[in-house]
């Protein structure tokens, strides 16, 4: 049972909310992290929402597209990449996490080290810590990735670049 009693959601304070599960089972309350609100569920869940101390949605725009930051907790991160149309990201590599990346939408080109090739939707790849790798889409529309990052430091700063199209390099 999370007991809410000092978790803080941006400007929200849970003082005095008392044991989640209890309140959520009989409230069924909601909470939106895009509005930082609680609404009155429609639904009668009988199993309780996991908050996070994390628990905003981020989103991160780039010359090449967007990020979505899903979830991030201390040792891994979940994003959804959005690459628009005949954009790429730059040639990079990670000292401190590993990627996984699913393409869910579209397809891409997706390199990892000397390893160049078009992936299309459901097929993945996996970017190990040290690799050069880049996102590619070469189509007249989106190119959407999951990406599940793992390691030991998750920071947008953990990026050493090679070749940029945007002067980042």
């Amino acid at each position: 049972m999370l007991n809410l009693t000092s978790l803080q959601f941006k400007n929200f304070n849970y003082q005095n909310f008392g044991q989640f599960n209890s309140n959520y089972n009989q409230n069924n309350y909601l909470h939106s992290a895009k509005t930082d609100t609680f609404s009155k569920s429609q639904n009668n869940l009988k199993n309780p929402v996991n908050f996070t101390s994390k628990e905003e949605i981020v989103t991160e725009y780039r010359p090449w597209g967007y990020f979505t930051v899903l979830e991030e907790q201390d040792s891994y991160k979940v994003k959804k990449i959005v690459v628009n149309p005949h954009h790429r990201l730059s040639l990079q590599l990670h000292n401190h996490r590993d990627e996984n990346w699913v393409l869910v939408k579209g397809k891409a080109i997706l390199r990892c080290d000397d390893d160049s090739r078009e992936y299309t939707k459901g097929e993945s790849i996996t970017i190990l810590r040290g690799q050069l790798h880049r996102i590619e889409n070469t189509s007249d529309e989106e190119a959407v990735i999951v990406e599940i990052q793992n390691g030991e430091y998750l920071g947008e700063d953990d990026i050493v670049r090679f070749e940029d199209d945007y002067s980042r390099a």
